[in-house]
């Protein structure tokens, strides 16, 4: 409760009148005024002016009281915001219990107010509320009392619930609809001196959700695309239909299309599920146009022969950085084909698939090259069936007692290192010729046995990182490296040298199904309760997915989306410490 004083009218006034010309859009502004005894013309002190924002009015919460002071004078100050006209009443009640009222819009009241009333010593109560309902929780109803000159009160809610007897309740409607809430107050009960009673009629709704969404194409590729949910917070679930016959519930998701054309994308959103009291729809058009893609395809050799079982990879260069598009298989007269790639420059590698520790042709990139670095873009403006790639050969290596053994990490988000799996790690001489090629497992590790005492480079190839190559020479007295570690950045592999290899049993993880669409589970064993982290990375060692997760005893299990991930080849991996298990599996759109 406020007492003013004609002291704090004065110096509120010259704050408010002075500020006048400088009201930012959120403004406050004064109401003020005085009251008058009407029996006998004198200021009437202590008398009881109710403000309070206008209920009907969407957006207006406001409610205070303050008193008249010594010579009969009252202010306060009310929210107003520029070009709203919000509504404002200001009222007090006389000695038979009368309502005198003042109404006023926007930021301008009719100052000063003048109540000329009887007064009387027993001033009766008086029954008053106000009431305000969040967006997000259209049924839940805040009731704030605003009465006087009682003790008691009885809330008849008018939804056959028991009635409440608190000051400031909180009632949760069943159904939206019209109701008559009543409030009875009294004072000194049994022996009350007065009573009242107030009613007023609430409505409640469900508030419409409004669909709407953007979308962004990659100017590289523009099958695939971003899409950013715009609809209003009131929506909570997400129905994506993309015009292909695929389908997403993400809220943000990514899409890419397998053809160029127009397709009708619908995003429906409702409030609830699965029953709704609001549903909205919006349908864009998402064009490719087709005359931009083209075909790209060739023959791998092996030497004077065609490759009969291999498989080729294509990188998309998009500005300074080379992005892997896709893989497919090289058929038995050693055959790749790339279907519809948005014109542009291109890298492709074909690898020759044989069984064996040693291959004899190395994996080799169009244009006859080792290195990425060494290999040209190969611009696709047109439909072209001549990109032939003849494998590299190795140069012979002689076997001894030697052996280098070695892994690869790659550092993901938060500085945490997981295994670098599938990578390209080269042996060469001292003139960067190839002995041969292995790659590195799902744990990260690589060996090279049964090497002849010699000067050896171990360089690591990933497409569009720049490698440093690591020298190891081998001889009688150091026959054996075994801890050579390499780091993959975003942008490049270290050789950081040796290092103890990491300790600690392996986590039993099952990864279901494989391959797999929007959604896999992945289960995790764990002998007791710890935090642990959950990791995608594709086959460059780009960090895709990370989430921390925390391990009861027992089988865990999870529902990991992969909505945003383009079709192909991933590795899983959970980490606790050192304890780490990792599963290759495969990605499908369609």
């Amino acid at each position: 409760m406020k007492k003013s004083t004609l002291t704090k009218l004065i110096f509120l006034l010259a704050v408010v009148f002075s500020s006048s010309q400088s009201f930012s859009q959120l403004q406050r502004v004064a109401v003020y005024g005085y009251v008058i005894n009407t029996n006998t013309g004198n200021p009437l002190p202590d008398q009881k002016i109710i403000i309070v924002g206008d209920t009907t009015e969407p957006g207006v919460v406001f409610a205070d009281t303050v008193y008249s002071d010594g010579m009969g004078y009252f202010i306060d100050s009310v929210p107003a915001t520029q070009g709203i006209n919000s509504g404002y009443k200001v009222y007090t009640f006389d000695c038979q219990n009368n309502s005198l009222t003042y109404s006023f819009k926007g930021s301008s009241p009719e100052n000063p107010y003048f109540f000329d009333l009887c007064a009387s010593p027993n001033f009766n109560c008086h029954a008053e509320f106000t009431y305000f309902v969040s967006p997000q929780q259209p049924l839940r109803v805040h009731f704030d009392n605003h009465s006087f000159g009682s003790d008691f009160f009885k809330w008849d809610f008018d939804d056959g619930t028991s009635p409440s007897y608190s000051g400031d309740p909180v009632h949760n409607y069943a159904s939206p609809g019209t109701y008559n809430v009543k409030l009875i107050i009294w004072d000194n009960w049994p022996f009350y001196n007065c009573s009242d009673t107030i009613i007023h009629i609430i409505t409640l709704s469900f508030p419409e959700v409004d669909a709407h969404f953007e979308f962004t194409q990659n100017p590289y590729n523009p099958l695939e695309i971003k899409f950013q949910n715009q609809s209003n917070n009131n929506a909570q679930f997400y129905n994506w239909d993309f015009g292909d016959g695929t389908f997403s519930t993400e809220k943000n998701p990514f899409k890419k299309y397998n053809l160029p054309g127009n397709y009708d994308v619908k995003l429906t959103v409702f409030d609830e599920l699965p029953v709704y009291h609001s549903k909205d729809s919006a349908v864009k058009i998402i064009s490719q146009d087709s005359n931009l893609f083209y075909n790209l395809g060739g023959q791998v050799f092996d030497g004077l022969f065609p490759v009969n079982y291999g498989y080729a990879e294509i990188f998309r260069q998009e500005g300074q950085e080379l992005v892997f598009e896709e893989s497919t298989e090289v058929n038995e007269t050693g055959v790749y084909y790339f279907y519809k790639k948005y014109f542009g420059n291109y890298l492709v590698r074909a690898h020759d698939v044989i069984t064996g520790a040693d291959p004899e042709f190395m994996p080799t990139y169009l244009g006859n090259r080792l290195f990425w670095q060494e290999a040209e873009a190969e611009m696709i403006a047109t439909n072209t069936f001549s990109g032939d790639i003849t494998l590299r050969q190795s140069i012979p290596i002689a076997a001894g007692q030697g052996q280098i053994k070695g892994y690869l990490k790659r550092n993901c988000q938060g500085g945490i290192l997981l295994p670098a799996a599938d990578v390209t790690i080269f042996l060469l001489d001292q003139s960067n010729q190839p002995y041969t090629v292995h790659y590195s497992d799902e744990s990260g590790n690589f060996s090279f046995p049964n090497l002849a005492y010699g000067t050896y480079i171990v360089y690591p190839e990933i497409t569009g990182k720049w490698s440093s190559p690591y020298t190891v020479v081998l001889d009688s007295l150091h026959p054996m490296l075994e801890n050579l570690y390499f780091l993959v950045e975003m942008s490049s592999v270290a050789a950081v040298g040796e290092l103890p290899p990491a300790s600690g049993e392996q986590l039993q993880m099952t990864f279901y199904p494989n391959p797999c669409r929007d959604v896999a589970q992945l289960s995790v064993l764990s002998s007791r309760k710890q935090n642990s982290v959950i990791s995608v990375t594709d086959l460059s060692g780009r960090c895709l997915i990370r989430n921390q997760i925390n391990l009861n005893p027992g089988t865990n299990s999870w529902n990991l989306r992969l909505n945003d991930l383009k079709q192909g080849t991933y590795f899983v991996s959970v980490t606790i410490d050192s304890k780490l298990s990792v599963r290759k599996f495969t990605k499908l759109n369609d």
